[in-house]
């Protein structure tokens, strides 16, 4: 019989973003982009102050991934005649303990090709929030709906503002992710064991469409208008004009208030 002590995930949070991982063209993701995506190009997770001390207390590890961020927890030990250590966490999480973390933005485009519009954060959790049940929880991975301003994620007045006293302001937050270990979708069983497979969830943002207007950079003449098309940094849209090959805009080309990209040619 062997015995060690040992960490195993607890969940993870996939972040993935349509503007980096779609072709262009519908809502499937490129498998060959996944491969090489890093959320970390547009945005960074962090624990809250609270949060960090439950993991610290909990014997809990936060790592942020290529495609998002992964917790595990210390366990019991991995024991070949007690199969039930690997999944016994050394300290046990209570039903309670909601974990907490805040997305920041690391790209100034951000907004330009996300099909979200600045306001209050989107809360993605998994249980009920006290000062706003109706919003919907966050998906399990295998869920396909990409994330907009249509999507019911967005905090209230005053959910965000009842939330601001345990969550950093100096920077503008998108986004918060709150997980209970007991919620609708559950990371741990009703005996406080984790899940035999650690529960995935995945927050897919939409990626922006704008209509396409290419003009003159001589004199600011309009050329040519199609779409509206998804923005995409690795998918390509041909478009031509009199045989020529018109390049598709950029995450920092400017997009005006009818949500049109203006494209100098």
């Amino acid at each position: 019989m062997s015995f060690q002590t040992t960490y195993r995930e607890l969940f993870r949070v996939n972040l993935w973003h349509h503007y980096y991982l779609s072709d262009g063209v519908g809502s499937t993701i490129e498998a060959g982009l996944l491969t090489t995506y890093n959320f970390r190009e547009f945005a960074h997770i962090t624990p809250t102050e609270e949060t960090k001390i439950a993991l610290q207390g909990h014997k809990m590890v936060f790592k942020q991934a290529q495609q998002g961020f992964v917790v595990y927890v210390k366990v019991e030990g991995v024991d070949s005649g007690n199969p039930l250590l690997e999944r016994t966490p050394l300290i046990a999480l209570e039903e309670e303990l909601q974990l907490v973390f805040t997305v920041s933005l690391t790209s100034p485009y951000f907004y330009n090709f996300t099909d979200l519009s600045f306001g209050n954060p989107l809360y993605f959790g998994n249980a009920a929030l006290a000062s706003q049940p109706g919003l919907d929880r966050i998906q399990l991975e295998g869920a396909s709906t990409l994330i907009d301003d249509t999507s019911n994620y967005r905090l209230s007045d005053e959910s965000w503002e009842t939330l601001q006293s345990s969550i950093p302001t100096s920077t503008h937050t998108p986004a918060v992710i709150a997980l209970t270990m007991r919620g609708d979708s559950n990371i741990t069983t009703a005996t406080g064991l984790i899940l035999a497979t650690s529960q995935r969830y995945v927050i897919h943002l939409k990626n922006r469409e704008t209509i396409w207007e290419y003009r003159n950079s001589a004199d600011s003449s309009l050329v040519l208008t199609t779409g509206p098309h998804q923005l995409t940094k690795f998918g390509y849209r041909e478009v031509l004009n009199a045989g020529r090959r018109l390049p598709n805009p950029q995450a920092s080309t400017p997009i005006n208030a009818s949500n049109i990209s203006e494209i100098f040619i």
